[in-house]
């Protein structure tokens, strides 16, 4: 599993540096970062951060990008890259609509469910969100002496889709990479139970039935990990169908980020 970098307010910033690959090899340490968003960074965590990286990759939409902006950093360069077209799922342009619009998306577990499988399934099913992936893949193949980070806002779903497309990359194991998505789970749970609070008293939803869905919104899913591993299979074959057909990179360029990233 990649390992936590202890922070102060960045619950769930990883390297994946250790993760066993092709051939056993192992992925280099220092390289390869995930995180949620970084706007609550201390000083000290934004002190580490600067030493580790020297790249930011911010697949947030524009609002969050925006509203929610990244630190600065000397000699960190930031790129935004937006995973998702327009505003994402359930957002209004004012309060009483977007009130209304999010208790009618949390009242059933089914809605938010549906919501994020496709969501999910979009990641390598539409040519735009596989665009973005596939531009952020190409970053990666630029030469580094430091690492690079990603993140979208809590580091789950569009950071943990590029996680598993790098780990898929380097040849890491379905069942590791797997437990690596559900991690989010444990290093975020105080999160989501504050998120989950939050929307009771906005929506006004307090059941269990409210509970469960805000765990499919807010939560890492096994099942939404599966959905997108079921649509790659299905469009493509796997994974490395998605790469060399879905997302057009060259086989060379494969091999050359495996040399890069596995000691």
């Amino acid at each position: 599993m990649s390992r936590r970098i202890p922070m102060e307010k960045l619950p769930n910033t990883r390297d994946l540096g250790g993760m066993i690959g092709y051939g056993g090899r192992t992925v280099r340490e220092g390289l390869l970062i995930r995180s949620g968003q970084l706007a609550e960074a201390t000083p000290a965590d934004l002190a580490d951060l600067e030493r580790r990286i020297e790249l930011v990759v911010d697949f947030r939409n524009l609002d969050e990008h925006v509203n929610v902006p990244d630190p600065e950093m000397p000699g960190v360069a930031q790129i935004h890259l937006p995973i998702l077209e327009g505003q994402g799922p359930g957002v209004a342009q004012d309060e009483r609509s977007r009130r209304a619009a999010m208790t009618s998306l949390f009242e059933d577990p089914e809605k938010p469910k549906a919501v994020m499988k496709r969501i999910y399934e979009d990641f390598v099913a539409r040519p735009y969100c596989r665009g973005k992936y596939r531009e952020f893949l190409m970053l990666l193949d630029e030469d580094r002496k430091k690492a690079v980070l990603w993140h979208c806002a809590a580091g789950k779903d569009r950071a943990g889709f590029a996680s598993v497309l790098v780990q898929e990359l380097l040849g890491v194991s379905r069942e590791d990479i797997f437990e690596d998505y559900l991690a989010t789970n444990v290093y975020l749970e105080q999160v989501i139970e504050k998120m989950t609070e939050d929307h009771a008293r906005l929506t006004g939803l307090t059941d269990r039935a409210h509970r469960e869905a805000m765990g499919y919104m807010f939560g890492a899913r096994i099942e939404l990990i599966q959905a997108v591993y079921d649509r790659t299979e299905e469009l493509y074959g796997g994974f490395e169908g998605l790469f060399t057909e879905g997302m057009r990179i060259p086989r060379e360029q494969i091999e050359r980020m495996r040399e890069r990233f596995l000691a």
